[in-house]
C-alpha cells in the first residue's frame, strides 16, 4: 500500500480508537481533498473529517470551514435518524429487532459522525407489523415478502423491513440460522429511546454475514467493516467465542469471517478479534481490501460507470460471477449456491412486476 494510503488508514485508527499510530506531520489541500472524496465513497467521510481536524496533524487552515461542516452536516443527519427512530419505538411493533444501523453508531466515541444510512429491521410475525405499519402510519405493504425485506420510506428516512435476515443458498444453512433467530431479542439505548436489537454472540455473526454476502454480491464500504470492529471491541466481553466458532462452522463461514478479520486487525486497528488470524487469513485479505476500495459502498464507484438501471443490474451480476470465482475458496457451499438463489429471486421481483 501506498504511503498516503497507510495514512488514509491511519486517520481512520484515530477515528474510531484515538491511535495515533502511522500520523503524517502534515498533510497538503490535494492530499486532504482525495481522502475526503475516498472517505465520502467509503461513506466514512465524518469519521475522515474529525480525524483530519483534531488528531494534531498540520493542514491549511483554509480547509477547516469544510472539515467542521462535513462533520456538522453528519450530525444533522444523525439527529435526524435518531428522531425517526424514537417515532418507530412508539409504534410498539411486536417481537421485533433492529439491526445495523443507529444500534452500532451508539458505540462509536462519538456516534455522531458515523454517516447514518436507513432503518433495518427484522419481524417475527410481517402481518402484524403489516397491520401496525397501515394503522399508524398509513404504510402499505404487500401481504407477503418475495425476498426477505421489503423497503418503504417515513419522514424522508428510508426503511427496510425484514422477514429473515439472511438468504442462505443452502437450506441446511438456512434451517440453522432460522433456529437461531428464534432467541429472544435484547433491549438496547439509542439516543433517547429504547430499542431492541440481537444479542452479542448472534449479532457478531449477523454483521459479519451481511458484510460477506453484499462483497460477494455488489460489494461493500469501509463503513461496515469499520461498523463490525466497533462492535466486536465493544462486546468483547458478551461474545460468547466458542458459540460463535460453532455458528461460523455449521455456516461454512470460517475461513471467510478470519479473513476479513485481518483487515480489521491489519489496517482498522483492532486488538479485540476473537480469533487467531494466520499468515493465510491475511494473505486473503490482501485480495479483498482492494475490491472493498475499488467498489465504494456496496459497490456504488461501480454502478456510476454504467449508463442505466439495466446496464446496472448486467454489471452487477458479472461483478457477483467475478468474485464467486475469486473467493469461492472462503465459504465453498454459500458461493456456489448463490448463483441459483440470485437467479431465482430476480425471476420472481420480474414476474412480480408484470403481475
Amino acid at each position: 500500500m501506498s504511503q498516503t494510503g497507510n495514512w488514509f488508514f491511519a486517520l481512520l485508527r484515530f477515528a474510531l480508537w484515538g491511535k495515533a499510530d502511522g500520523l503524517p506531520e502534515s498533510l497538503d489541500e490535494q492530499t486532504i481533498k482525495q481522502f475526503l472524496a475516498e472517505a465520502n465513497e467509503q461513506t466514512v467521510i465524518g469519521l475522515m473529517a474529525d480525524a483530519i481536524n483534531s488528531c494534531g496533524v498540520q493542514f491549511p487552515p483554509t480547509l477547516i470551514p469544510r472539515l467542521v461542516g462535513t462533520t456538522l452536516k453528519a450530525e444533522f443527519a444523525n439527529n435526524q435518524i435518531n428522531k425517526e427512530l424514537a417515532e418507530f419505538a412508539k409504534l410498539e411493533i411486536p417481537d421485533y429487532a433492529v439491526v445495523k444501523g443507529q444500534t452500532i453508531a451508539a458505540l462509536y466515541p462519538n456516534p455522531s459522525l458515523r454517516k447514518p444510512g436507513d432503518i433495518d429491521f427484522v419481524v417475527r410475525d410481517y402481518s402484524a407489523a403489516r397491520q401496525v405499519l397501515a394503522e399508524k402510519w398509513q404504510i402499505q405493504l404487500p401481504e407477503r415478502l418475495i425476498e426477505k425485506e421489503l423497503a418503504f420510506v417515513h419522514n424522508n428516512i428510508d426503511y427496510e423491513i425484514h422477514d429473515s435476515l439472511v438468504a442462505f443458498g443452502s437450506g441446511r444453512h438456512q434451517r440453522f440460522w432460522d433456529q437461531l433467530m428464534r432467541q429472544p431479542f435484547v433491549p438496547v439505548q439509542v439516543a433517547d429511546s429504547q430499542i431492541y436489537t440481537l444479542e452479542p454472540t448472534r449479532n457478531a455473526a449477523y454483521l459479519f454475514i451481511h458484510i460477506f454476502f453484499h462483497f460477494l454480491r455488489e460489494g461493500i464500504g469501509l463503513r461496515q467493516l469499520c461498523d463490525w470492529a466497533i462492535y466486536l471491541h465493544h462486546f468483547r466481553d458478551q461474545i460468547n467465542k466458542d458459540e460463535l466458532s460453532d455458528i461460523l462452522d455449521h455456516l461454512g463461514l470460517s475461513k471467510a469471517f478470519r479473513a476479513f478479520g485481518a483487515i480489521l486487525v491489519d489496517y482498522l486497528g483492532l486488538t479485540t478479534f476473537p480469533f487467531p488470524i494466520s499468515s493465510k487469513d491475511r494473505r486473503w485479505a490482501e485480495k479483498v481490501l482492494p475490491d472493498i476500495l475499488h467498489g465504494g459502498n456496496f459497490g456504488r464507484n461501480i454502478k456510476k460507470s454504467t449508463s442505466s438501471d439495466l446496464a446496472a443490474k448486467f454489471e452487477t451480476f458479472r461483478r457477483t460471477l467475478h468474485d464467486l470465482c475469486r473467493y469461492i475458496g472462503l465459504a465453498p457451499t454459500e458461493v456456489i449456491l448463490l448463483i441459483p438463489r440470485r437467479l431465482q429471486i430476480n425471476i420472481s421481483l420480474a414476474l412480480a412486476r408484470k403481475s
